[in-house]
């Protein structure tokens, strides 16, 4: 939950921070610690990971966790485009996937994609649900 918090509500203005985006680049070695991003990004990587091997029913986490894919993957784009830049496209690829998966299960169930989210990324409006 630390982690979560984290990114929600304190990475994007650590990302303005020099020494901190410099750590980024590091992807995987950087101090779990200070950068609790990673953590985030581990679980959800790792969740998608599953769903997409069947081990988890991909209906089961839509329902319970959506809302919370969509918050991180949209907090986390900025830190996922630099660990690609420098390990390539496949880096989060389940995370990413997760997302889509996601945002396509609301899309079925005419979910929107709540107000707060669309508040707090108005560059990623247009991805919105509908």
């Amino acid at each position: 939950m630390d982690a979560r918090h984290f990114v929600q509500f304190e990475l994007a203005d650590r990302l303005k921070e020099e020494k901190f985006l410099r750590e980024i680049s590091l992807v995987g070695a950087a101090d779990e610690r200070e950068h609790k991003e990673l953590t985030v990004l581990r679980c959800f990587e790792r969740i998608g990971f599953y769903v997409d091997k069947g081990f988890i029913d991909p209906d089961v986490v839509y329902v319970v966790a959506s809302g919370r894919v969509q918050v991180a993957w949209h907090a986390l784009k900025d830190v996922v485009a630099v660990h690609r830049s420098i390990a390539g496209g496949l880096i989060w690829f389940n995370f990413e996937q997760l997302y889509k998966g996601c945002l396509q299960w609301m899309r079925e169930h005419d979910i929107r994609v709540d107000d707060w989210v669309a508040r707090m990324f108005p560059h990623d409006a247009k991805e919105s649900v509908r």
